[in-house]
This record gives structure tokens, C-alpha cells and sequence, in this order.
């Protein structure tokens, strides 16, 4: 059975990291550039989040907020489910099923190792 460690094997690292400052204008147009429905929010080494589409439309447009004066640590998600290297793909559409999400956070030990994503 596949693993969330072959997922991430097979995967190409698009440049889609963005500090948890960076203004929402800034990653939307970062979003679109690199044509993926989310970004990592990063500070440091350590992973903070996850700004989507979805964050960006219930947090910023739904609640009145400006793209350009907004950061994006105050919109991200921050409560997805985390899945572990020897996941199986099986157990992670389980996952994403059970907590209606998109997306899984993967660790290796404690260290972030990537998004999985429904596709």
C-alpha cells in the first residue's frame, strides 16, 4: 500500500512558503503564481500554518478585512489533522473525510515534512 512517505516522494517542491508577516495580497498573488489552492506559513524552520483560497474567502472577504493591510497569521488555518510518514493514502482519505478538510500535514518525528491535498 502506498504511504504518505511515497506521496511526498512523488511530489515536486513548488516554492509555496511565506513567512506568517507576509500580507495577504502578497500571498494571494504568491498563490496564484505558483497555481496551488494554499501556502505554508513558515517562521523560521517551523511550520505555523496553512493560508487557502477557502481562508482567504471566510476570513478576509466574509469579514470585511483588506488584502492589503491584513497578515496572513491572522487568517491561516492552524488545526489541520497530522498524518505520519507510514501512513497509508487509504488511512489519510479516511482522515480528510472524517474532519471535512483538504488538506493533512505530514511529520517525520516532529519535524514538518509536507501537505498531502485531496488531489
Amino acid at each position: 500500500m502506498r504511504t504518505v512517505r511515497d506521496v511526498l516522494k512523488t511530489k515536486t517542491k513548488p516554492f509555496n512558503e511565506v513567512s506568517p508577516s507576509t500580507r495577504v495580497i502578497d500571498a494571494l498573488k504568491l498563490l496564484n503564481s505558483v497555481n496551488l489552492s494554499y501556502l505554508v506559513i513558515i517562521d523560521g524552520d517551523e511550520y505555523k500554518g496553512i493560508f487557502s483560497e477557502r481562508d482567504y474567502s471566510r476570513n478576509v472577504i466574509l469579514k470585511g478585512k483588506h488584502s492589503d493591510t491584513t497578515q496572513v497569521d491572522e487568517v491561516m488555518t492552524t488545526d489541520l489533522p497530522i498524518v505520519v510518514l507510514s501512513d497509508t493514502v487509504e488511512y489519510c482519505m479516511n482522515l480528510m473525510n472524517s474532519h471535512k478538510t483538504r488538506y493533512l500535514l505530514a511529520y517525520d518525528d516532529r519535524h514538518f515534512a509536507g501537505v498531502i491535498t485531496i488531489h
